[in-house]
């Protein structure tokens, strides 16, 4: 009866050694995989921080032109204010004749709407840098805790791994033991 017993209790453990042996072998499949995902979640937050890169680049070009729009734009304010409409009147009756001075109302208009145009770009480059600047950020924050969740996981499942190869171990002591 003791025979049988430990016989029992010897295919039990075998039983279930083959059963640790079949979920370390899936861990080790899923540590793979994560290890996989990881590579390619690092890889993606390479080619992120390039086209972050490639943003900051666009947004300091949006920036100086911006500086450059704004400066355009002053000087021309500064102008209007110094000369005023007298200027522009001045300008109008020392023309030599009708033509001309249609001309040159013509091209008062024309700058007055290169100027509104100016100052729409302004304020359109403004918010255009403000919200890549956001969604850069936002980007990379998510990135980032992605990639911090992945690298928990894949140390969890090691832990997982190192506990079942103990269980392992432990079971295969005890199989031997109960063998001799």
């Amino acid at each position: 009866k003791e025979i049988l017993a430990v016989q029992k209790q010897l295919a039990a453990k075998r039983k279930k050694e083959s059963s640790e042996l079949f979920l370390l072998n899936n861990l080790d499949l899923e540590i793979d995989l994560t290890q996989s995902i990881v590579q390619d979640l690092k890889q993606e937050t390479r080619e992120k921080e390039h086209r972050i890169a490639k943003i900051e680049q666009d947004l300091t070009e949006a920036q100086e032109k911006l500086l450059r729009l704004k400066d355009t734009l002053k000087k021309r304010l500064v102008y209007f204010y110094k000369y005023g409409r007298i200027k522009d009147i001045e300008l109008l009756l020392t023309a030599r004749s009708i033509n001309q001075g249609l001309m040159w109302i013509e091209y008062q208009k024309r700058l007055d709407d290169h100027d509104h145009r100016n100052f729409k770009q302004i304020i359109a480059k403004e918010k255009q840098i403000a919200h890549d600047q956001e969604l850069k950020n936002i980007e990379l924050q998510n990135h980032k805790v992605l990639l911090a969740e992945k690298l928990a996981k894949e140390r969890a499942l090691y832990q997982k791994r190192k506990q079942r190869k103990k269980v392992l171990a432990s079971i295969r002591k005890d199989t031997k033991l109960l063998a001799q």
